[in-house]
């Protein structure tokens, strides 16, 4: 309760929640919401554990979860999903892998790893973009930052070429040289590659050993 002065007479001021702090002179006055205080205050959704009572279906009708308060004091639903799930099932969310088990969600952070789906763990991280490469005969592409195996090529008679990733018919053997116009050329995972422009020195690339001369 606050007794304020007003029109020469004091005047009982009940304070309420937006106005909780009682002052005698100037009655019922605001102060500055706190996050991490724990106590949900005006132009704050949660504080901390405290999330006002709210659960992932009042913040989105039908779905289930666990309801969470961010650092700056404000609803966090992304860990809120449609109730139940199929055996198996696999999903990465903000770098939380979520593994369906009997029929319930199971969470497990990947911290500084990557979430991967198609591998259904935490992985390290060894690769970006669609990047590819080979093992072998066996050609990989990156997928939620980490390798995973496409094709054991030679199952299919085929080798995987180390400049592109691609399971191909072979078209050299490692280590062999030969000539593109002026352009020197060796075998590297059986296909060819640059290796030097001969023209940049004066001189001509010789097809009968894939070396520059004269």
């Amino acid at each position: 309760m606050s007794r304020t002065c007003y029109n020469g007479r004091w005047r009982d001021v009940e304070c309420v929640k937006s106005k909780p702090i009682c002052d005698e002179t100037y009655g019922c006055v605001s102060v500055p919401s706190v996050c991490g205080n724990g106590t949900v205050e005006p132009e704050e959704e949660c504080d901390g554990a405290n999330l006002g009572g709210k659960t992932c279906d009042d913040v989105f009708a039908g779905l289930v979860g666990e309801l969470r308060c961010s650092d700056k004091c404000k609803i966090d639903a992304s860990s809120c999903m449609v109730p139940g799930c199929s055996a198996g099932a696999v999903l990465c969310v903000d770098g939380v892998l979520k593994t369906c088990e009997a029929g319930a969600w199971r969470e497990t952070p990947c911290g500084d790893d990557a979430c991967n789906v198609v591998r259904g763990a935490c992985v390290k991280r060894e690769c970006t973009g669609d990047a590819r490469r080979c093992v072998g005969s066996v050609a990989q592409l990156c997928i939620d930052d980490s390798y995973i195996d496409v094709m054991d090529c030679a199952a299919t008679g085929l080798v995987c070429v180390e400049a592109t990733g691609l399971c191909a018919r072979g078209v050299c053997t490692e280590g062999q040289r030969t000539c593109r116009g002026t352009v020197m050329q060796l075998c590297v995972g059986n296909a060819f590659v640059d290796v030097f422009d001969c023209a940049t020195k004066g001189q001509v690339c010789h097809a009968s050993d894939g070396t520059c001369g004269d």
